[in-house]
């Protein structure tokens, strides 16, 4: 039965796409449409970096949520935005995205890139009556592009991203980002981010207060999230505690503080990535992700994560769960003793040199 759905899509998307081709199409401009989370929005930054080199001064609009063009404008100049809310961009549904294939039509590109690798988004892509289409998806979707890549399960989002491009510009992975520049001072506040994009990412609240706790003895410390994820009653213990505590409300706020900081301690979540983005150093706990994928490159980042049995193998990027959404035990987290977190935290602290500004300057050395 799939093959036989296959073949008539195979048929019948080309079909569709001729008929659809906008007749006064711009070739000088180019559409990507990326629709991701916060940190997979910083794996799609070399990948978008590469189309950019290889324009030739064409007009470059990127189609995206509205938080995340505050991510976008810290590495790039000279692109326009078209942003939108998660309301209007929902992936529950196979019913066709006819506000994000106005906007496209509307723009009438040359050239587009399906970055998101979602239905919604390759069939506006299909309908956006761009003269020529790249991008990755299931097989399903092959007949829509012009230059495909099926998606592959590989360790490093980064690349996931880049194979389309690269297929369509020629080039190798050697020749695009492989790490975000260093740029921290080692004097400045770590920043600890406590939450993450689902509950089984979360290493525990209780345990990131006492990680803040412990290490403010030592490090200028400041526990960070946003405003809206934290209970009063929880706010109220931080600062009985004594404890520096960030409350953000919205992502540029979230910036502002990861510029002035020189490390983020986190589960695998945004914070993390942009930070790495911003050139600071991440200590990251994992538990049904797979550090392979998502890890940053450099040695200022590292990692600390719990192998148990259904944890993801080398080439998987969840867990068999997926990542942990349809877990019910959280074992992988749970069972991540306090005691070794901290002593590897502060291992890796010492090896980047942070400045222990808590403690005498006998006791240091």
């Amino acid at each position: 039965m799939k093959k036989f759905i296959f073949q008539i899509t195979k048929f019948f998307l080309p079909l569709i796409k001729r008929i659809l081709r906008t007749k006064k199409k711009n070739d000088t401009k180019i559409a990507i449409i990326v629709f991701k989370l916060l940190g997979d929005t910083v794996f799609t930054i070399p990948a978008i970096e590469y189309i950019r080199k290889h324009s030739d001064g064409k007009e470059i609009r990127i189609f995206c949520y509205e938080e995340n063009k505050a991510i976008y404008e810290l590495y790039f100049d000279n692109i326009s935005y078209q942003t939108f809310n998660k309301k209007q961009i929902r992936f529950n549904t196979r019913i066709p995205n006819l506000y994000l294939t106005r906007q496209l039509r509307k723009f009438k590109p040359g050239l587009l890139f399906d970055l998101t690798c979602e239905y919604i988004t390759s069939i506006s892509s299909l309908l956006s009556g761009s003269n020529y289409l790249v991008g990755f998806n299931t097989y399903f979707f092959e007949g829509i592009f012009d230059t495909f890549t099926l998606k592959k399960e590989v360790p490093n989002l980064i690349n996931m991203n880049l194979y389309p491009i690269l297929k369509y510009y020629g080039g190798s992975i050697n020749e695009t980002i492989k790490e975000f520049p260093s740029n921290f001072e080692k004097t400045d506040r770590i920043l600890i981010h406590p939450f993450a994009g689902w509950r089984a990412k979360e290493w525990g609240l209780e345990k990131f207060i006492n990680l803040t706790n412990d290490l403010n003895k030592i490090y200028d410390v400041a526990l960070i999230c946003e405003s809206k994820l934290l209970k009063n009653e929880k706010t109220v213990e931080i600062k009985n505690l004594n404890l520096n505590l960030i409350l953000t409300d919205s992502i540029s706020d979230l910036i502002s503080e990861i510029k002035n900081s020189s490390v983020m301690i986190s589960n695998d979540t945004g914070p993390i990535y942009i930070a790495n983005l911003l050139g600071k150093a991440t200590f990251t706990i994992y538990g049904p992700t797979n550090p392979k994928f998502h890890l940053p490159e450099g040695k200022y980042h590292e990692y600390i994560k719990k192998q148990i049995k259904c944890s993801p193998n080398d080439n998987e990027k969840y867990c068999y769960t997926y990542g942990g959404r349809y877990c019910q035990t959280f074992e992988c987290m749970k069972s991540l003793e306090y005691s070794l977190v901290i002593k590897e935290i502060k291992k890796f602290l010492d090896s980047i040199g942070i400045e222990k500004s808590k403690i005498d300057a006998s006791v240091k050395n």
